[in-house]
């Protein structure tokens, strides 16, 4: 099973080096992460399980340097593999973590001829659970602080956090809008899916590195990571220039690395159907707001984050409608429309006498101005049809004469309203059937 998947990992390498660099594409690798709690690392045995790159604990807190730092960084170099860094938080105020910055700092300055193979990704580890009282958003003001001081000394920064920390602890949009990497901690009881990058709990945002297996630091068994796309950690994008898709036209993003000012595109395809989950509602005195669902070009559903909705008329019996007004990376409007149909009435009897039907139903006037009998000689009201208008809608019977002698007939009544120069009919009540003398 191993040669299978590094023959697997070879040829995706391959690939990742024959076409031009996409930072969005789906290829991963994986590697581990290691501290002093375990042995010095062992690049030979981690090439033979399939891991590219180590992410090695530089220390913890201010000037605590992980006392295996610099052999496994002498190690992973020798072995030709690439490495990142990280470190582990106990700042409790903004100097705190700026003093974290600067120790990083000074010792990534020493890294002389080692710097070959690292990738310049620096994360700030956060998850101890003492740091959680000081909140969500003077944590989160740390976070930053720390990776504007790695990102200006010219390197990567990344928060590495679990999902209870990702979803309570920290604003995940304050880190991500400034275009820091995400690397998430979380352990699935399934056999993990790394076809594409995973989501931040409910954030809705996604790791850029998932630590999906945790090991077991007495028996020297290290974190198991995936790197979706280990080049992209070390470049931080931000966007300089964007051109909004349309309805009938592809947006395009351009991102610029603020740390080597490569640039690369990003394709907004252009939104190619909007829908909503109902077109046709029965009054009962309460807003209607039929879900809005929007496809692109591509198939793929585009988040409601990327447009509001806003509905008119959308209560009272009549045409309803929704605007859907898009923003983002999106520049369009489209406005759909529904209908609000009245309530239905009950045929409560039919009498018979000769050549004539009397029905009775049940008062509707809410929302109604009148109704409408159906008469048929079938259950499927297809032949010998005949309709009968009601206009007034407190009227609760009607004799139909004219009729044929003896004859079966099925009845049935809905009710209707006008509005405009159009009538909306309710749903047919259920029929009755009775035949004349």
């Amino acid at each position: 099973m191993k040669k299978i998947l590094y023959a697997v990992l070879s040829i995706a390498i391959v690939i990742s080096l024959i076409f031009p660099f996409n930072a969005f594409a789906t290829q991963y690798i994986f590697g581990y992460d290691v501290s002093h709690n375990n042995q010095i690392i062992n690049c030979i045995e981690a090439k033979e399980n399939n891991k590219s790159f180590y992410m090695i604990r530089l220390g913890y807190s201010t000037n605590h340097l992980d006392k295996n730092f610099w052999e496994n960084v002498k190690q992973a170099c020798e072995n030709e593999m690439h490495f990142g860094v990280y470190l582990y938080s106990y700042a409790y105020n903004d100097s705190e973590a700026k003093e974290d910055a600067d120790f990083v700092i000074k010792t990534l300055s020493a890294l002389g001829e080692y710097s070959k193979f690292f990738n310049k990704s620096v994360a700030y580890d956060l998850e101890d659970t003492t740091l959680s009282k000081i909140g969500k958003a003077q944590i989160t003001k740390q976070a930053n602080i720390f990776c504007d001081a790695i990102l200006k000394a010219g390197y990567a920064p990344m928060i590495y956090a679990n999902t209870y920390w990702f979803e309570n602890l920290i604003d995940i949009s304050a880190i991500s809008s400034k275009g820091y990497k995400l690397w998430y901690a979380y352990y699935p009881k399934e056999v993990p899916d790394f076809s594409s990058k995973i989501k931040i709990g409910s954030t809705g945002y996604y790791a850029d590195m998932w630590q999906y297996k945790k090991g077991d630091a007495p028996k020297n068994i290290l974190d198991e990571n995936v790197a979706y796309d280990f080049e992209d950690l070390s470049h931080i994008w931000r966007v300089s220039k964007t051109e909004k898709a349309t309805l009938s036209k592809d947006g395009k993003i351009t991102y610029k690395c603020a740390l080597c000012n490569k640039e690369k595109t990003k394709t907004v395809s252009k939104i190619s159907s909007i829908s909503l989950s109902t077109l046709s509602y029965t009054y009962n005195g309460k807003e209607k707001k039929p879900y809005v669902t929007v496809k692109d070009s591509k198939g793929k559903t585009v988040s409601k984050t990327n447009y509001s909705v806003t509905y008119s008329n959308n209560k009272y019996v009549g045409k309803a409608s929704a605007k859907i007004s898009f923003k983002g990376n999106y520049s369009a409007s489209k406005t759909l429309s529904f209908k609000i149909i009245p309530k239905t009435t009950e045929l409560l009897s039919l009498s018979s006498s000769k050549k004539a039907i009397t029905a009775k139903w049940k008062k509707q006037s809410t929302q109604t101005m009148g109704y409408q009998l159906q008469l048929a000689t079938d259950k499927s009201f297809t032949k010998n049809k005949k309709l009968i208008t009601v206009s007034n809608n407190k009227t609760v019977s009607k004799t139909i004469k004219k009729l044929s002698e003896k004859k079966k007939y099925y009845v049935r009544i809905r009710t209707y309203k006008t509005v405009g120069s159009t009538k909306y009919y309710s749903d047919w009540s259920k029929s009755k059937a009775i035949t004349t003398k």
